[in-house]
């Protein structure tokens, strides 16, 4: 199907996002996915979408990964959403053969929507994300944003300001070569891997979605400290990463990260930014999840991961591959 024919069915959807546009499931395919795109319905009024993403593991494994969705129509009723996940995984078996499908739904659950995925999935042993995330709201102006943190990130982010960054904001080869550098020198410095995209990773986001990709980043003298990556769809934003290296740390360069980010994000038309998961009940994210939580947003519980498979073996084999990626992260 064509790139603006399955971004057209996408759009029609209550809840798009941007893991199911074609462009993301092409950059996917470059990392060694097969995409398979499925739709219910008519080509011109499809009631669901389900952009699915498939890895042949050792042993003849069929892993199959549904990032962002599977997505409806709008008011769409309990029934008709049960249907739809019955059809969805018959469908992939009959293709595909045994399998194990693994479901990440990034909307916020419902009661309606939670029952329905419930009559043919189940909640997984082993989660890669916690479901929870924080939505800032992005008002007009700065001083109506700035109200809305709370007092010590009100502090740090006047603090930050006045050391005066130089931001630059938009997705040229110099703006990617600048995020790829901060992100490799913060892995050295923290002595980890970190999970981010590479120079080629975000060269290719850009060209797949130049109209959705967009890197903010910071210099003093010309060298970056501090940058992030997001991503825009719908008058929404995705923070898809972020790195700080020393001398940034040193200047709370990551709090000014954000206030010159609302101010561009606004500019674009976006009045909503999802600050990417948090987890509240993992003791090794706290000082993640301080900073998220201080800029006054609101968490949310997303539907979540759901996962099918074809025997208890698949589901044992698909949390054991779940939890070796996780692992990894």
């Amino acid at each position: 199907m064509a790139p603006a024919q399955w971004n057209g069915l996408l759009a029609a959807c209550a809840q798009s996002t941007l893991f199911q546009t074609h462009g993301w499931g092409e950059f996917k395919r470059a990392a060694g996915w097969q995409v398979l795109r499925l739709h219910a319905g008519a080509a011109d009024d499809a009631q669901a979408v389900a952009q699915v993403l498939l890895r042949r593991l050792p042993g003849g494994f069929r892993f199959a990964w549904i990032p962002g969705g599977p997505c409806f129509r709008q008011a769409i009723t309990r029934e008709d959403a049960a249907a739809l996940l019955r059809d969805l995984c018959a469908s992939l078996e009959a293709t595909l053969g045994r399998l194990y499908l693994r479901c990440n739904f990034t909307f916020t659950a419902d009661a309606a929507l939670t029952a329905a995925a419930a009559d043919s999935l189940r909640r997984p042993a082993s989660h890669l994300g916690s479901g929870a995330s924080v939505l800032l709201s992005l008002p007009d102006d700065d001083a109506r944003w700035l109200a809305t943190l709370k007092s010590k990130h009100r502090y740090y982010v006047r603090k930050a300001c006045a050391a005066g960054l130089q931001w630059r904001y938009g997705n040229s080869d110099a703006d990617i070569d600048a995020m790829a550098q901060l992100s490799a020198q913060m892995a050295a410095d923290k002595a980890v891997q970190v999970g981010t995209f590479t120079r080629d990773e975000l060269r290719r986001l850009r060209d797949l979605l130049p109209a959705q990709c967009r890197l903010l980043i910071g210099f003093e003298n010309d060298v970056p400290l501090s940058g992030c990556a997001v991503f825009c769809m719908n008058g929404q934003a995705y923070y898809a990463n972020a790195a700080t290296v020393g001398r940034g740390r040193e200047l709370s360069a990551a709090y000014a990260m954000l206030f010159e980010l609302q101010k561009n994000l606004r500019s674009d038309g976006v009045r909503l930014l999802d600050f990417g998961g948090i987890a509240p009940n993992d003791p090794t994210a706290r000082g993640v999840d301080h900073f998220k939580l201080g800029f006054g947003g609101a968490v949310v519980e997303y539907l979540g991961e759901w996962e099918y498979a074809s025997t208890p073996l698949h589901r044992w084999l698909g949390n054991l591959a779940v939890t070796v990626r996780k692992r990894s992260l």
